[in-house]
């Protein structure tokens, strides 16, 4: 008698937990499905950043963020915040098996510098000016 009672709590526990798992996943929006907008991003970041501003949102390798690039008072940083918008993850995000920090290569590609767009009209100008590779380098007179 015992057995068949022990039995019917345990099977009813396991019917009970599928159940619960899922009407959650229903209720759930699928996050790596859902990408966020700019203002979006910005406007669910403003809790924590008053004065940012976005200048990219794109999906995150680990599905159901997104990664953020920002500036905010003078710095530039990358975060990740969750489709839902509850939540934020500061920090670098590191492939295990790859061994890549996707969050170093963001904050690379957000300080490349394209060499053309600096004018040098009015530069002084220190050996060779066709030389295969060039130094700029920026001083401030006063």
């Amino acid at each position: 008698m015992l057995k068949r009672y022990a039995t019917a709590v345990l099977t009813a526990a396991i019917i009970i937990t599928c159940a619960t798992v899922a009407l959650a996943h229903e209720a759930k929006p699928d996050a790596a499905q859902t990408v966020l907008t700019t203002e979006q991003a910005q406007d669910a970041l403003r809790a924590v950043l008053p004065d940012i501003r976005v200048l990219s949102i794109e999906p995150a390798i680990l599905p159901g963020l997104m990664e953020v690039a920002f500036t905010s008072q003078g710095d530039t940083g990358v975060v990740y915040l969750d489709a839902t918008k509850q939540y934020i993850v500061v920090g670098s995000l590191i492939g295990l098996t790859t061994g890549v920090n996707y969050t170093k290569k963001k904050f690379e590609s957000l300080r490349m510098v394209d060499f053309s767009s600096i004018p040098l009209e009015n530069s002084v100008i220190l050996g060779d000016p066709e030389a295969e590779f060039k130094v700029v380098v920026f001083d401030d007179p006063d």
